[in-house]
């Protein structure tokens, strides 16, 4: 073997070690993933149960919100059925929605429903169980709200505001639940 061919193994030889140990480094230096810190939305958790609304009678609901994802998210899984009123067919509206931690730890949430629409939020704690999913302002279409407050230990309201693009948030629909 010529002393240049070996020199050139010995080169290749050194790069894949250099880059094995490289690899080991980096792997080495991946911070762990943080532990969201749910408090301030926990009082969500749970199943609920739509009381019964004068102004919308025969309206059936609920929502069910769980961690889900080892604690990285919190799932609501909503319905909603509207019985058949002025000559219209009953709805039966049903929704996903995702909340998480963004990448600079600021909460937001991806909701998805069967009509179908998809909507982004912010989310923002308003207080001790106050809790609202807002769209951007940068939104070039109608923006929405919706805003859950907690009563007592088993109770909820939740109201869903509309903004026409560039107007002010008007009220949609509201409800109370009840933790089952």
């Amino acid at each position: 073997m010529s002393a240049n061919l070996f020199l050139l193994m010995m080169k290749k030889r050194w790069v894949v070690v250099m880059a094995v140990v490289t690899c080991a480094a980096a792997n080495g230096q991946v911070p762990a993933p943080k532990k969201t810190d749910w408090t301030p939305l926990k009082f969500l958790a749970g199943h609920w149960t739509a009381d019964p609304n004068p102004n919308e009678p025969g309206v059936t609901g609920s929502s069910d919100f769980r961690f889900d994802l080892d604690g990285s998210i919190l799932v609501r899984n909503n319905r909603a059925d509207y019985p058949p009123q002025n000559g219209k067919a009953a709805l039966h509206h049903r929704d996903l929605m995702v909340i998480y931690a963004s990448d600079s730890g600021s909460w937001k949430a991806t909701y998805w429903d069967n009509e179908p629409h998809t909507i982004y939020y912010d989310v923002a704690v308003d207080g001790p169980g106050e809790v609202s999913f807002i769209t951007s302002r940068d939104s070039t279409g109608p923006r929405f709200r919706l805003i859950y407050k907690r009563i007592n230990d088993t109770g909820v309201s939740g109201r869903f505001d509309v903004a026409a693009p560039g107007g002010q948030f008007r009220p949609y629909r509201s409800w109370t639940m009840h933790r089952d």
